[in-house]
């Protein structure tokens, strides 16, 4: 392998001293060697179609070689670069000695030049068979340093590859030290150098003043003017503007010159600018001429668009209108229909504003007369008047405030009418769309109100059953309709009752007798306190068939509400009768009074169940007295005119009752 390489080096210098030996024979640009053996020297010219292109255009090269008499072309060859000296290209043969070279489109702005050289063809052949040499040691190069990334690749291994690699660049390094040296052989040279630049805008398009195109009556001193930024670079956007207006087409009157502005926002090409306010006021009833320009963001200027026109309309505004008939102003009105009429400017127009809501557009005649007659809803207005002139201006406005009342009041009670248990206080209360406080007059004698009747001023106190009648006015004298409450004071009823006979032996027939009190509409009586009405008389009668101890309830309704009396255990009915009474000499049967048992336990023993006791007044004491046993039968034990007047005195021993077999 040293051998090849120095066969290899040796072959290089050769075709170096060749080469130089070559340049030296035909005159050419290598080294220095004085003006050479006296034979003309080639020539390369290279021109381009101009010096200045932009963006996303191409340039055109024509390359002439100029040969000396004695020497063909196929004795060259020609190697060209572009845009720079490492970059080569190839030229397209256009004649014996003339090619040609067109670019890309160019995406990249900046200095670019076409560098062509002319090289004897052995020169030429041998950087071109150098130059594979080089790659092919390159390839090599990049193979082996692939190689090492393995990191399963033995140590001695991997020592073996990294001094081929430094072998084979010291090698690359040799072969391009040549190529340098040769590359400098050419016969002849010939550079062209252009310039690749932004576009600046083009003109803008489509000049809108107010939005609008060529408007002929511009309601504002100070229009707006926009237009379409247009730039053929892509991505550019417009970033300043320049407007100028004039009195005249050819701008030698310019009334406002924006000078060079700066836009807020930046439109792209084919968007609309942000709207332009004209800096200074413009003359009334005048026509104006305007154009525009932009910038780019590479503060390129842009051309001039076309000249746009635009006229200012009338701006003076008329006299504002003398209104001689209105409501008073602050004024309450009973009425809806309102009436306005006054003088104006003749030709114009009466506009009437509501908040904000147009009421009435009112020509003006000839004679500078106006009238209207406007129908309102209640409440306040605030009216505000206007003149328009035929050109469209407003006058400064004519106010007035007023407020129209047709609705009377509303009135209430509290409480309203009604049946109730005890006197009350009534309270009216009224409530007006206008009015803060309406007054009220009322009545209880059965007539209308009237300003002639009481005001009311506090609550009214209502005792008894009472027709109330009220209404209220407001301050334009709006009456409302008389309102009426029925007050009827009713206290609840109190239940009672009485029967006769309230004891005795079944069957049993026993008659009520009603002793409530109050307004009372309805009874209901329970006789057994199951709670199914047995009857709805007022004094009604009722037979009990079984022997039991009964609860009577009776529940009482009438327009000042109910009550219930309830009497435990008020009826008493047995199968027989016995009577007890110590105040007899000797005991008797028992079966009256006059042959009554003089104890009570005689009584319960010759009682059988469902059977009645009755004890008369007194003390009971002693024998048959006390420790009364029942026997297990189911007797009812009553003293006869209630327990306090019936008691059993024990005298200290003993107790009143033994309950042992069961009774309850």
């Amino acid at each position: 392998m040293k051998k090849w390489f120095l066969m290899t080096t040796l072959i290089m210098v050769v075709l170096l001293i060749l080469g130089e030996m070559s340049l030296v024979y035909a005159g050419g640009k290598g080294r220095k060697y004085g003006k050479g053996w006296g034979v003309q020297k080639p020539k390369v010219t290279v021109i381009s179609d101009k010096d200045e292109y932009y963006l996303g255009e191409k340039a055109h090269f024509i390359v002439d070689i100029t040969l000396p008499k004695c020497r063909k072309m196929k004795m060259y060859e020609v190697y060209a670069t572009f845009p720079d000296a490492t970059t080569p290209v190839e030229l397209l043969k256009t004649g014996p000695t003339q090619f040609k070279y067109i670019t890309e489109l160019f995406t990249e702005v900046g200095s670019k030049f076409l560098t062509t050289h002319l090289y004897h063809r052995g020169t030429h052949r041998a950087i071109e068979s150098l130059q594979r040499n080089a790659e092919r040691f390159r390839r090599q190069i990049a193979c082996l340093e692939k190689l090492l990334e393995d990191p399963q690749l033995p140590g001695w291994m991997r020592n073996i590859i990294r001094h081929v690699i430094e072998s084979l660049k010291r090698r690359l390094w040799a072969i391009e030290w040549v190529i340098s040296r040769l590359r400098g052989m050419y016969v002849a040279e010939g550079s062209k150098t252009i310039e690749v630049m932004y576009r600046p805008p083009e003109a803008p398009t489509s000049l809108l003043c107010e939005r609008e195109e060529a408007p002929d009556n511009v309601r504002t001193r100070k229009p707006y003017f926009s237009a379409v930024f247009v730039d053929l670079d892509p991505g550019d956007m417009g970033t300043d503007y320049q407007v100028q207006v004039s009195q005249d087409e050819q701008f030698t009157q310019i009334v406002w010159d924006s000078g060079k502005a700066w836009l807020t926002e930046f439109p792209a090409s084919g968007e609309r600018c942000e709207d332009i306010g004209c800096g200074v006021k413009l003359s009334d009833e005048t026509e104006y001429w305007w154009r525009i320009r932009f910038w780019d963001h590479h503060d390129l200027e842009g051309q001039w668009s076309q000249t746009a026109w635009f006229k200012i309309g009338d701006l003076t505004p008329p006299e504002p209108p003398v209104v001689e008939e209105q409501p008073p102003e602050g004024e309450v009105l009973s009425t809806s229909t309102v009436h306005f009429s006054g003088r104006a400017e003749p030709g114009s127009t009466v506009l009437i504003y509501g908040s904000p809501t147009l009421l009435a557009t009112v020509p003006v005649g000839p004679d500078g007369l106006w009238a209207v007659d406007l129908t309102l809803p209640d409440g306040w207005h605030n009216l505000v008047i206007y003149v328009r002139d035929p050109a469209g201006n407003l006058s400064t406005p004519w106010t007035v405030r007023f407020a129209i009342d047709t609705t009377p009041p509303s009135t209430g009670a509290t409480p309203a009418g009604g049946t109730y248990a005890a006197a009350l206080t009534v309270e009216l209360t009224a409530s007006d769309n206008l009015d803060i406080a309406p007054v009220i007059y009322w009545t209880v004698d059965g007539s209308d109100p009237d300003l002639g009747s009481p005001v009311y001023l506090e609550p009214i106190v209502i005792a008894t059953n009472t027709m109330l009648k009220f209404r209220a006015v407001d301050g334009v004298s709006n009456w409302e309709s008389v309102r009426t409450e029925e007050y009827l004071i009713f206290p609840p009823p109190a239940a009672d009752f009485s029967a006769t006979p309230a004891r005795g032996r079944a069957p049993l027939n026993v008659q009520f007798t009603g002793e409530s009190i109050g307004d009372i509409t309805t009874w209901e009586w329970d006789f057994n306190n199951d709670g199914v009405v047995d009857s709805t008389e007022k004094n009604p009668s009722y037979t009990y068939y079984d022997a039991s101890w009964y609860t009577v309830k009776l529940t009482v309704s009438g327009r000042g509400g109910s009550d219930t009396c309830v009497r435990e255990m008020f009826v008493l009915v047995g199968d027989n009768v016995w009577y007890v009474d110590n105040r007899v000499v000797s005991s008797g049967n028992g079966t009256s009074w006059d042959t009554a048992f003089k104890t009570i336990q005689e009584s319960l023993t010759r009682a059988e169940d469902r059977d009645l006791v009755l004890v008369a007044d007194g003390t009971y004491s002693g024998m048959g007295n006390k420790d009364l046993d029942f026997g297990g039968k189911a007797i009812a034990v009553k003293s006869q005119n209630g327990p306090e007047n019936c008691v059993i005195n024990c005298e200290g021993s003993g107790r009143g009752f033994n309950f042992d077999s069961g009774e309850t």
